[in-house]
């Protein structure tokens, strides 16, 4: 339960605008719920959260992008909200950019449920 209680308080500040101590209890919540993988991950979807709103939507990719690599848990609630702020990165990325991009096949990949 401590694990889900630093989650949601990370969640509470972030929604109140205290960037800061979100990003406290994002870091709390992963490097404190090792033995809880859906914590671990949810601190890092959190962390994520955190930066998207410090406006570094790079980092925040990266770190999406990190739990698409690593987790194996097959959570569908956590792949649909990591695919999901994805998109919205990549959305956010094309109205910043003065070039127009092509997508390739393959170059955005979405995890499937259960992978």
């Amino acid at each position: 339960k401590g694990a889900e209680a630093r989650y949601i308080i990370g969640e509470i500040y972030l929604k109140q605008g205290q960037l800061e101590r979100a990003k406290e209890y994002a870091t709390r919540t992963i490097n404190e719920s090792k033995a809880y993988e859906f914590w671990e991950v949810k601190g890092f979807v959190l962390l994520a959260d955190y930066y998207i709103k410090k406006g570094d939507l790079y980092q925040a990719k990266q770190t999406l992008i990190s739990i698409q690599d690593g987790y194996r848990g097959g959570n569908k609630e956590i792949l649909s909200e990591v695919n999901e702020k994805l998109r919205y990165i990549i959305e956010e990325e094309e109205k910043g950019s003065k070039l127009k991009k092509e997508k390739k096949p393959g170059e955005y990949i979405e995890l499937e449920e259960g992978q």
